[in-house]
């Protein structure tokens, strides 16, 4: 059997705040990646090009940076601390 390794676009932020909720000094990385390949499809239905690729990473990039940096405690409470049923985001 053949395998075919395809491209991978990358992109990687180092995010060093403080925690939204407890104000300890907090560091996180943030790596976003998809492959071209012919099933990475456009709405157009044609594969996508790199720089497609990289618009909709730094748009997923972007939607992150927005939410609140917080510490791996504080974190973990917010996870584990929510009514069953509940999707995690």
């Amino acid at each position: 059997m053949t395998r075919v390794d395809f491209p991978v676009v990358t992109i990687r932020c180092v995010r060093r705040d403080k925690c939204g909720k407890c104000g300890k000094r907090t560091r996180r990385t943030l790596k976003l990646w998809q492959t071209r390949n012919p099933l990475n499809r456009n709405a157009a239905g044609v594969p996508k090009t790199e720089r497609e690729i990289l618009v909709e990473l730094n748009e997923e990039l972007a939607e992150k940076l927005r939410q609140p940096l917080l510490c791996s405690a504080c974190e973990y409470e917010q996870i584990w601390s929510r009514p069953p049923g509940e999707e995690v985001k």
